[in-house]
Order: structure tokens, then C-alpha cells, then sequence
């Protein structure tokens, strides 16, 4: 081998999928079987199968092609050597009847079977110059049906000459793209060596940070960091990590969000990085109902999707103009939701899907949580080039509640009475759909099977708790599947238009596939709940089936196999022992705590230890709370925000103030806002120049991400300790968590709780100049539990009277130059 050849290591199905799809876009997930199932149909197809045949037949042969030598490889389901011509064979599990498989999957698991093929050959013959092109093989496809354990194959014959040319072809059409991306990567890799920190100096901590940012990927660990608001967060991670890639010790940054405020700060800092000589590229992920107009919820834009036929137009002949658009993305580089915008609508392809075939090659991409973390969404993209990735994980403080709704799953009866009305009503499915949808419908009616199957009795307005899902529902949604995608229901299309005339069909089919893939995953870490609600006007019982997440730590563990590092990093994770345990670090992982970077003297943090707001005591405490309110306005008029802990609450204290204080500007969340609402409410802060009360709701949309800097804000009043209220499913959490050994109290109430109040409290000190103070109204947090959870720039003035706190505020005012 020429030691002048650049080495890849390349799997047989990474080529096959870059290099011989064509024609439609079809949904890879939706509504096909598992991971768990695939294994299963393989093995009992293999087992079928006499000593003749060899299972998982390892290949793996270095190719030399141009200017590379390529490491080739993968595992063949089924070899047959016995048998001349010796027979490669490829297994997949299906839903499908054949006849309804599409023809452009057909040909993709034929080219998979070609390239093992060719593999084969060289490692029988150990030289690619020993081929004989008369020597013939036979390829074989074998479908196995999962619903009825129903085979079918397809088989041809080729030579080892045809298997050599056409691997060829691949590689060729997969290395002129490489080399290109590669040629990229070196432009990438020489900036990132040499460029400077983007500013004049270093924030508090901040250098502290980047170098531990630094040393973590190097070292492959986890790094967990509690950094204040104002430290540089996020300039901290992707510069450190940038120098990384400018050693070659990485090649590609992952920035997950839980929010779009936290996308927009990381492409702002990207932006700036790229502004100080950083010749970067980048990939935004946007949110496939809001990235393809064929989901868009005005009929103008969809229409301009429509083929007519109901089918996105997008999607069809979706990789045939794929290779024009991925050349443009990397021409283009800084690829941001607008610019995947213009490429795809250029080109006529799906801008979603665009953004996702660009991940594999960028090298920073910056998404959602979900993206990498979720079963159902994960990309298989960040399956492969593992040790060339770290993970930046941003507000990691959300992790942990987010990551347990991605491993539960619901299912609802009402959703599916209502498809079936609308399906009786305009008959646009044939009657073996109708008659799935009925069974599904049955089988959630308390009445019937489902708690036949359980062993469960109940009343109405009642929830039990059972140990796994029923299998009879696993069984009824397997049919539903087979009939939907028959029929081309499922959305197959990635950006199918099927059935938008249904209303919430293509949601509801969603809602379906997740409960199905979670009770895949079902393991001691779930409960399964059912729970009935009678409807008061029409006494009919609404029934809901829930596969809970209790803890998701081993699933996330698994998920960051697929990076050589991980960083996590919020203002509010602390205790850090504990937030590293639920979200599944390493036991090695390394503790961070930056200090504070504000000036200490700018906020004053009051308690008020005379007010009861515990839940037996709210009634009686709205009028001394309105009290406080008013003595927090007239110690300084300005504009601030009351949190309260639920929608009662806050309608029952604002209802209070208003009545008696007509004269002061009000304004309240609304439950259930749209985005319109919200941004009314944020645009009075920022907006109006007089003073402003606003009511929110604590661990709320205002309560985090929101950045009051300047003079949106002069103050919070935080009333309640931030914890969720008491249920049946904060029960089972906690008592899952003592079983572990923990606390459960601590680790489901009281920790996340006092989160939400330092996240809240975090809007008034946005900037080293912002003045401003934050009121506690509780009892518990004179506790010392709670004292040592309050961050170290918290000098707490305790107050057992309204006059104290007037006068405690005055004082601050005063000594601020603000009053």
C-alpha cells in the first residue's frame, strides 16, 4: 500500500446509501419494524437455514482507488460457499406485502448485496488482480414479514468483474464528494489552529473554562459546568472546541439546545468566531413542521408542494437532485435555516431532509436535544466517525425532563374516535383500515379487552398502574401499520401531503409509531399507567395509556457512546453530583463551578420568611402577597415580574392586585399562549417605558431564556419553591429513585424545584451594569437544605415584615443611585 494514499474506513452501507439511492424520498422510520424486531426476524430466518450457511459473515478488504485507500467492510446476513455459484444473501424485515415495496428500496438492497459481494470475491481470492471475471455469484434478496412470518426473495446472478465495476462506481461518486469535504476540512482545520480568542480579554473564569472545554476532548471524558450567567458559556465551548479541531483531535461539534433562544446564541457566536477568521462551516436544524411548506398551515404554500396526486413534490425524484444541492450547501457553508431555504427551493427538494443529509459533513451542527438524543428522532448520521465528535450540551439543566418525555410514549381513545368519525364520514380509507382503527378504538374502551388482558379492575376518573403494556395493543397497532403503509397513508413520503384533508391523521399515526417504539424499549426503568376520565356533558370515558419514563439516565449513557467527549454546562446545576446521576454521566465525568462575574452588590436577594404560600395556605396569603407587590413598586416604580407556581394562583393574586390598584400597569400569562401572546407580553417589557407588573407562571416560558437586559426589568418576586405539583406520576418517580438508594424527595421535588427558582431569578442581572433585586416568598427556603442550593452571590437579606422590606429595598435603591 502507497504510503502516500489517504486511509478512510468506510462500511459497506454508508457507501451504498451515499453513493446508489435514487429516485423518491421515502421515510426511513415511520411504521417499519424496530431494531429489536429486525434482529429477531434475521435470527429466525438464519436458524432456518441448514449448515450450508454461513450467518454474519464478516468482510472486510482495503481497497486501493485514486488517491485513497479504502478500508471496506461490514457483515453479510447469509454466505453460502457450498453451493456453486456460491450465493450472498441479504435479509430484511418488513411490514410490507412484496408487491408493495418500493422500487427504489429494492434497488438500494441490491446494491448492498453487490458491494458484500465483491468483498466476498477478495477475500476468497486475497488479491484483486487473482479476479476471474468469469467467476459468477448469485445475489439474493430475502424479505421476511414480520405480521405473518411470510417470506419472499429476489435472485440474479452476476460476475465478480460486473460486482468489481459497479463497487467501483460507488466509490468513485463517494470519494469525489470526500475529497471535497476534505479539501474543506484542511481549510477548516488550518484556521482553527491559529485563530485568536474573538475579544480583547477573558470574562471571570472564562479562560479557566476554555482550557477544561479543551483538555476534556483531548482526554475523552465528560465535563459537567455550572457557569452564571455573563461567564461566555457558549463562547467558551465551541472556541475551545474549535482549537480542537485545529489539532486534529476532532472534526466536527455538535451544540445541542433545548430551546431556539439557545440555537440563536450559538449561531450568534458561531458568527462571531467566523467574523475573527475562524473559516468554519455550519448546519442549523430547524423543525421539520416549521423547515418543509408542505407542512406549512396555510394551503397557498402547501399547494405549491402538491403534485396533485397528494404527494409532496419535493420528495419525488428527492435524490436524483440531491448531489446539485449538496454541492451548493458546501459552496455555501454557513447554512442557516434561510439559506437551507433558498438551496432546496433552487433545486426543488426538501429543505428539512436537505438540512439532515448535510449533518454527516458539517462541521459544526447546531439542533434540538432531540436530534441526538431521542430514539425516534436520533439521526444515523452521528452513528459513525464516533471519536471525531464532541457534544456540547447547552441548558443541561433541561435535560433531564426532556430526556424522560423522549422514552415515554401516550396513547389517547379520543384522537382515534375522532379519526374514525371523519373516516365514516368522507370513506377515503378502504374498510380494513376502518376495521383496524375500530379494534383500536375498542381495545382503549374500558369495557372491552384491555383490562381483561391486565387483570385490572377500575372506576371511573381513576388511574392504575400496571408493570408492562398490553401485548393484545402491540398485536392490534402491528396490523394498523401493515394496512396504513398498503395504503400509502403513512406518510412514506418524508414530506408526504396524504390525508392532510383528515384532520390530525398525520399526528395521530405519530403518536401511534412512538408508543409502539417506546414499549420496544420498555425495561424496569417504566411503568405503564392507564387512566379514565368521564366527560361531564357526554359521560363518555376518555381513556389514556402511558408508558412513563421513570429514568432515562441508562438510555442517555448509551447515546453518548457517540462522541470521543461531552460537555454540559448551565447557570443552575447544582447540586452537580446530582444532575451528572440523573442525566447518566460517567462516574469519572468532571465537576465544574465557575465563579460569579457580575458585580455581587448589583442584586439584592430578600426573603420574605412571613408569607405562607404551601397550598393549604394560598387563600389566606393573597392579600399580604398583594401587599408586598404594592410595597416592591413603591420602593422604586419600575417593571417586574410575579412568578406563581400555577394558573389558580396567579389568576387569584392578579385578580386581588388589579381590583384594588387599578392605577398600576398589569399585565398576565395567558394559559395556553400562542406565540402571538407571548410576544405581546415580552414586546411590553422591552417596549413600554413606564412601569409594568406582569404575572407569570414559575418554571414557566418567561421563567428562562428570556434575556430582560438593560431596563426591561428591575425585579422578580418568586412565590412557591418551584416544585411539581404531587401526582401519581411524580409518586412512581420517586419512589423509583429511593429504590435506587437515593433521596427521593430531594431528586424529584426539591432540586428541580429550586432550578426553576434560580432560572428565574436569573432574568434581572443580564449585564455587568443591570441593577435589580429578587423577592422569595416562602418559608422553606429559610431551611438550611435550601440555603446551601442558593448560589454563593446571593447575599440574603431574611425580612419578617412588610415594612422591613420596603426599607430593605429603599435602602438598595438608594445606595444603588436609583432612587
Amino acid at each position: 500500500m502507497s504510503g502516500s494514499k489517504k486511509e478512510i474506513k468506510l462500511s459497506v452501507r454508508t457507501l451504498v446509501e451515499f453513493s446508489a439511492r435514487s429516485g423518491d424520498l421515502f421515510s426511513e422510520s415511520s411504521f417499519g419494524p424496530s431494531a429489536k424486531e429486525g434482529i429477531k426476524g434475521h435470527q429466525t430466518l438464519q436458524n432456518s437455514r441448514n449448515s450450508e450457511w454461513e450467518k454474519e459473515f464478516a468482510v472486510k478488504q482495503t481497497i486501493e482507488y485514486k488517491n485513497y485507500s479504502v478500508t471496506l467492510g461490514g457483515r453479510i446476513d447469509l454466505v453460502n460457499r457450498v453451493q456453486s455459484p456460491a450465493i450472498v444473501e441479504e435479509i430484511k424485515t418488513t411490514y410490507f406485502d412484496q408487491e408493495d415495496i418500493p422500487q427504489e428500496k429494492i434497488i438500494l438492497h441490491l446494491a448492498q448485496t453487490t458491494v458484500y459481494c465483491y468483498l466476498l470475491h477478495l477475500e476468497q481470492t486475497q488479491s484483486a488482480e487473482a479476479l476471474n471475471p468469469e467467476q459468477t455469484y448469485v445475489l439474493k434478496t430475502t424479505w421476511f414479514n414480520l405480521l405473518d412470518n411470510s417470506e419472499f426473495s429476489s435472485e440474479q446472478s452476476i460476475t465478480s468483474l460486473e460486482a468489481k465495476k459497479i463497487t467501483e462506481n460507488y466509490l468513485d461518486i463517494y470519494l469525489t464528494w470526500f475529497s471535497a469535504v476534505e479539501e474543506r476540512q484542511l481549510i477548516v482545520r488550518d484556521s482553527a489552529k491559529t485563530i485568536a480568542f474573538p475579544y480583547t480579554e477573558y470574562r471571570t473564569g472564562q479562560h479557566y473554562f476554555a482550557k477544561a472545554v479543551y483538555q476534556t476532548i483531548k482526554d475523552k471524558k465528560q465535563l459537567l459546568v455550572e457557569a452564571p450567567t455573563g461567564s461566555g458559556k457558549t463562547m467558551s465551548t465551541l472556541f475551545a472546541s474549535s482549537k480542537a479541531i485545529g489539532e486534529g483531535i476532532i472534526a466536527q461539534i455538535v451544540y445541542l439546545t433545548a430551546k431556539g433562544s439557545g440555537q440563536q446564541a450559538a449561531l450568534k457566536n458561531t458568527q462571531k468566531l467566523i467574523e475573527s477568521g475562524l473559516e468554519i462551516d455550519y448546519v442549523v436544524l430547524q423543525a421539520k413542521d416549521k423547515a418543509c411548506p408542505c407542512r406549512s398551515s396555510k394551503e397557498s404554500i402547501r399547494q405549491t408542494c402538491d403534485n396533485g396526486k397528494g404527494v409532496c413534490s419535493r420528495t419525488i425524484g428527492f435524490f436524483d437532485r440531491l448531489p446539485q444541492a449538496r454541492l451548493a450547501c458546501l459552496e455555501a457553508a454557513y447554512l442557516s435555516s434561510e439559506k437551507i431555504q433558498e438551496i432546496a427551493a433552487a433545486n426543488h427538494i426538501c429543505p428539512f431532509e436537505l438540512s439532515l443529509q448535510m449533518v454527516r459533513w458539517s462541521s459544526i451542527v447546531i439542533c434540538d436535544f432531540n436530534y441526538f438524543l431521542d430514539p425516534m428522532v436520533r439521526l444515523s448520521a452521528f452513528d459513525d466517525n464516533i471519536n471525531q465528535r464532541v457534544l456540547l450540551i447547552d441548558e443541561y439543566h433541561n435535560l433531564i425532563e426532556r430526556s424522560r418525555g423522549m422514552y415515554s410514549a401516550e396513547l389517547t381513545s379520543a384522537p382515534a374516535h375522532a379519526i374514525l368519525r371523519q373516516l365514516k364520514k368522507n370513506s377515503p380509507l378502504k374498510s380494513p383500515i376502518k376495521r383496524y382503527l375500530e379494534q383500536l378504538v375498542q381495545l382503549t374502551n374500558p369495557q372491552e379487552n384491555l383490562f381483561s388482558v391486565t387483570q385490572q379492575k377500575r372506576s371511573d376518573d381513576t388511574d392504575q398502574v400496571i408493570e408492562s403494556p398490553p401485548e393484545v395493543l402491540k398485536f392490534c397497532l402491528e396490523h394498523l401499520f401493515e394496512e396504513v403503509s398498503n395504503e400509502s397513508l403513512s406518510d412514506g413520503f418524508a414530506g408526504g401531503m396524504n390525508n392532510h384533508q383528515i384532520e390530525g391523521f398525520h399526528d395521530w399515526l405519530k403518536s401511534l409509531y412512538r408508543y409502539y417504539f417506546i414499549s420496544e424499549l420498555y425495561s424496569e426503568d417504566h411503568k405503564t399507567i392507564i387512566s379514565g376520565t368521564r366527560s361531564t356533558s357526554s359521560q363518555k370515558l376518555a381513556v389514556s395509556l402511558k408508558l412513563l419514563c421513570l429514568d432515562p439516565a441508562s438510555y442517555l449513557t448509551k447515546k453518548y457512546q457517540s462522541a470521543r467527549a461531552l460537555i454540559g454546562f448551565s447557570a443552575t446545576v447544582t447540586p452537580l453530583d446530582y444532575y451528572s446521576q440523573v442525566t447518566g454521566l460517567s462516574e469519572d465525568s468532571v465537576k465544574l463551578k465557575l465563579p460569579p462575574v457580575f458585580p455581587i452588590e448589583n442584586q439584592l436577594t430578600v426573603r420574605c420568611d412571613f408569607i405562607d404560600t404551601r397550598w393549604k395556605h394560598r387563600d389566606s396569603s393573597i392579600s399580604l402577597l398583594c401587599d408586598l407587590i404594592l410595597s416592591t413598586i413603591h420602593a422604586k416604580p419600575g417593571k417586574y415580574l410575579v412568578f406563581l407556581p400555577s394558573y389558580a394562583y396567579l389568576t387569584q393574586c392578579y385578580d386581588h392586585f388589579v381590583q384594588a390598584n387599578q392605577e398600576i400597569s398589569t399585565i398576565k400569562q395567558q394559559k395556553n399562549s400562542t406565540d402571538k401572546e407571548k410576544s405581546t407580553f415580552l414586546k411590553a417589557f422591552f417596549e413600554c417605558a413606564d412601569s409594568l407588573l406582569g404575572f407569570a407562571i414559575l418554571g414557566g416560558v418567561f421563567g428562562e431564556g428570556v434575556d430582560f437586559s438593560g431596563e426591561a426589568l428591575d425585579g422578580v418576586i418568586v412565590i412557591g419553591a418551584g416544585m411539581p405539583q404531587p401526582s401519581l406520576e411524580q409518586n412512581l418517580i420517586e419512589q423509583h429513585i429511593e429504590d435506587k438508594g437515593f433521596n427521593g424527595f430531594k431528586y424529584n421535588y426539591q432540586f428541580p424545584g429550586f432550578t426553576r427558582v434560580k432560572q428565574t431569578a436569573g432574568r434581572v442581572i443580564r449585564s455587568e451594569t443591570d441593577k435589580g433585586v429578587v423577592i422569595l416568598v416562602d418559608p422553606r427556603f429559610r431551611r438550611l437544605d435550601y440555603q446551601n442550593l442558593m448560589p454563593d452571590n446571593w447575599h440574603v437579606r431574611p425580612c419578617s415584615n412588610l415594612e422591613q422590606v420596603q426599607h430593605t429595598l429603599e435602602q438598595f435603591w438608594r445606595s444603588s443611585g436609583d432612587n
